[in-house]
């Protein structure tokens, strides 16, 4: 019996242990979760600094965004062929001598025609484009004549390609698409991104809902603060599904009073309805400034 009730006193000793390490399990469970909650639901906090500008430039109907950060300069688009010399002259007045980097979303001419211009008063480390086939590279006199600026230059320009990244200190530009080839120029638009601590601009060029989508399928992460609408708000971009994985708080649109496309379209505007939405025809140039944690706004009018 001595022997039978030592068994039956190991057999719930281990019986307790158990228990015991099964508490202590949970215990440590629920803590972790607890820790990634209160971690993930902290307020953001400012990076040292004076932080980052990303300015929306009123180039009429057309795009041209200046970003500014520690020294640093990066130009994507630069507005139509007569908004050259109002491109340089905002940048100019922004204190810019030289330029880190400029991205030609696409060759439309709202996007790119002042970019020959911009090249000729700035030096520019590198310039990127979009890769095009054959078929769809533009013969047109504004296309040919940034090729010859940045020739002047002695500069080739970079083919834009997912996954490409430029660093510069605590800010970088990811390049997210386009993801394929298509057909249409707008598609082809150059995706970038702009993150600065927890506080990011999504660019989309002109790209449309079908590029959207594949940009969606792709698995990139399009999440971010601040959304341009594409094609300056037309209804044949900026997808519902697209607009509900951006997540973003604040919506911009570079856009001409009174175009003739009649841009931004109604139904855009309903999608996003109850946000920030910003818009250069309106409120003319727009300027966002990050401490890395938190955005300002200032408008021109």
């Amino acid at each position: 019996m001595a022997k039978r009730k030592n068994y039956y006193q190991k057999k719930n000793r281990k019986t307790k242990l158990g228990r015991v390490e099964g508490i202590i399990a949970t215990v440590l469970v629920v803590a972790a979760a607890i820790a990634y909650f209160i971690y993930d639901h902290l307020p953001a906090q400012p990076l040292p600094g004076d932080g980052v500008s990303v300015h929306f430039i009123d180039v009429g109907q057309g795009d041209s965004t200046l970003i500014q950060y520690d020294g640093h300069n990066i130009l994507i688009d630069a507005g139509e062929n007569d908004q050259g010399n109002v491109v340089v002259d905002y940048l100019k007045s922004q204190g810019v001598d030289k330029l880190d980097l400029m991205i030609g979303s696409h060759p439309h001419s709202d996007h790119i025609g002042g970019m020959d211009t911009v090249l000729k008063a700035f030096d520019t480390e590198t310039i990127l484009m979009p890769e095009l086939s054959k078929e769809n590279t533009p013969t047109t006199k504004t296309y040919l004549e940034v090729l010859s600026a940045a020739e002047q230059q002695g500069k080739t320009i970079t083919v834009a390609a997912p996954g490409q990244t430029f660093t510069y200190g605590q800010a970088k530009i990811s390049i997210l698409g386009p993801v394929q080839e298509y057909n249409d120029l707008n598609s082809n638009s150059v995706v970038a991104k702009f993150s600065y601590g927890d506080t990011s601009f999504l660019f989309g060029g002109d790209m449309e809902a079908q590029a959207e989508q594949d940009l969606l399928e792709s698995g990139a992460n399009v999440k971010s603060t601040v959304l341009k609408l594409s094609h300056h708000g037309s209804n044949t971009s900026n997808s519902q599904d697209f607009l509900d994985a951006v997540q973003a708080n604040d919506y911009v649109i570079c856009v001409g009073s009174g175009n003739s496309y009649g841009h931004p379209h109604q139904e855009i505007l309903d999608r996003i309805a109850g946000k920030s939405v910003y818009r250069t025809d309106l409120n003319g140039t727009i300027v966002f400034h990050s401490d890395g944690a938190n955005l300002t706004v200032t408008t021109e009018r």
